[in-house]
């Protein structure tokens, strides 16, 4: 709109950008020396008749993994013990097949204005989604069949989500002196509408025969509110030739809520394990321009804290990430290319038993991104 110390300028934006890859494929092998899954699934089923038992437990008892023991109509072991009879007997093999996919993304209608070309606002609104499938297969098998007439079963669980969800976000930035800018932003929390759809499935087999169950696919939709973020920046720039920059971000994901079952549900239990398992957070993120020319080097590093409390199993997962980029300008042309890379590591669970040793998966998600335009 002109220069001078008012309104300098008004904007409009409209963008997309991909927030996040749910992209696994990890492959755990070894040997059980203590334990099963079918005693955890023994152990879920305890307290409950036959007639009663729902989900994973009454597959695995009408597969003949686990039943009640003698004089018992609510007490289960698994054939691991045969049914309680005998001292458990393990050795058997273990292979789990994780295959996780999907993304997360948001759309951005943002507003801003220059005042003075010193003061910058923006307001925006976010329309975030969610595609997020989650598969494994579980199995344990044995060569000879010698743990009481079992040779193998597996286990499958799979789900799909779709959710869709919305958010604002603020933010300022002021430059003091023409070479310096500071910048805060607050996004508020996202509150999606889930629709999952899951199934499971077991298939055993035993000297006897084999066996076969599964849910069948359900469906259930719920809402789920994710933490809001503060954000704080500054930027330098040193003469013509470069910039540095960095960014501080805070989010506390113990605020995380899943809430309003479809069926009224409230999720009470599972709101108060992510109040106690989750924490605040701290990420950090640095960067770096230098330009030569019509030619411009960049590289940058992230560092996002581990969201676990201290003294739980991943209490020090975090995620270290890393760029590198360069540039080609001329007018009225320029292109760019850039590699970055995230790692991470995680301590993973297979079910739970306090006999069972967690397994270590490694990630290392690397992107490759090239941009081409025109400027008119």
């Amino acid at each position: 709109t002109g220069t001078g110390s008012g309104l300098n300028g008004l904007s409009i934006s409209y963008t997309y950008n991909r927030t996040n890859n749910f992209d696994l494929y990890a492959r755990i092998r070894g040997t059980l020396a203590n334990s099963s899954m079918a005693d955890y699934w023994a152990a879920s089923a305890n307290g409950n008749y036959k007639d009663e038992l729902g989900g994973d437990a009454y597959l695995a008892q009408d597969t003949w993994l686990i039943d009640t023991i003698s004089g018992s109509y609510d007490t289960y072991a698994s054939t691991f013990s045969y049914y309680g009879e005998n001292a458990d007997k393990y050795g058997q093999s273990v292979e789990r097949i994780i295959d996780n996919s999907g993304h997360q993304g948001e759309h951005t209608i943002a507003f801003g204005a220059n005042i003075g070309d010193k003061l910058y606002f923006g307001a925006a609104l976010g329309l975030g989604e969610i595609s997020y499938t989650g598969h494994y297969e579980h199995s344990e098998y044995l060569t000879t069949g010698d743990i009481y007439g079992l040779y193998n079963f597996t286990y499958v669980n799979h789900f799909d989500a779709e959710g869709n969800g919305a958010n604002f976000k603020f933010g300022v930035i002021f430059r003091p002196v023409e070479s310096l800018r500071l910048g805060f932003s607050m996004h508020t929390p996202t509150v999606y509408h889930m629709d999952e759809t899951f199934y499971s499935s077991i298939t055993s087999e035993f000297d006897a025969g084999s066996r076969e169950a599964g849910t069948g696919a359900a469906s259930y939709s719920y809402k789920l509110r994710t933490p809001g973020r503060i954000n704080a920046g500054i930027a330098y720039q040193l003469g013509s030739a470069a910039i540095l920059s960095a960014d501080y971000e805070f989010v506390d994901y113990s605020t995380a809520k899943l809430k309003e079952g479809i069926d009224g549900y409230n999720f009470d239990y599972e709101n108060s394990d992510i109040k106690s398992e989750l924490k605040g957070a701290s990420n950090l993120r640095l960067g770096a321009e230098y330009h030569l020319g019509s030619m411009y080097f960049r590289g940058g590093y992230s560092y996002y804290g581990s969201a676990f409390r201290t003294g739980t199993m991943n209490e020090d997962k975090h995620y270290s990430g890393y760029s590198l980029g360069l540039g080609y300008r001329q007018k009225p042309f320029y292109i760019d290319f850039a590699f970055s890379g995230l790692i991470s590591k995680e301590q993973y669970m297979m079910y739970s038993d306090n006999r069972l040793d967690p397994a270590e998966i490694k990630s290392n998600h690397n992107t490759f991104s090239a941009t081409i335009g025109l400027k008119f």
